[in-house]
């Protein structure tokens, strides 16, 4: 079953990247990585999606559509 997006909090800051994310992302550790952290609610107001998703800073890019 899909649940509608009602409303969405994101939050975005920068942080450094971990030995992990660094060769995640193909970059060096201690990087600046943008963090995007996303919950997403429904009608309801019953929270249905989190997420959080990093990216190297220097190419990052974020668009949002909401209709």
């Amino acid at each position: 079953m899909q649940a509608d997006v009602a409303s969405a909090t994101e939050i975005l800051r920068v942080e450094q990247a971990t030995a992990e994310t660094a060769t995640l992302l193909g970059i060096k550790t201690s990087s600046p990585v943008i963090l995007v952290h996303r919950v997403a609610s429904d009608f309801a107001g019953a929270p249905f999606e989190w997420r959080s998703t990093r990216g190297a800073a220097d190419t990052f890019q974020y668009q949002v559509e909401i209709r």
